[in-house]
């Protein structure tokens, strides 16, 4: 699980701002974590995983 998580933050950095409804989009094609998985693991949205 760390794995994906670990891929799915590199990938948010790398992308413009986004909504969650355009990073699960994203996410379903390059086989990524959603939205709401990236929440629970980080406790933060994908807005918030973006300014990191």
């Amino acid at each position: 699980m760390k794995e994906y998580f670990e891929k799915s933050l590199q990938r948010i950095k790398q992308l413009p701002r986004m909504t969650e409804k355009e990073w699960n989009k994203i996410a379903y094609k390059e086989n990524l974590l959603s939205s709401e998985s990236m929440k629970y693991i980080s406790g933060m949205s994908i807005e918030e995983l973006q300014k990191i």
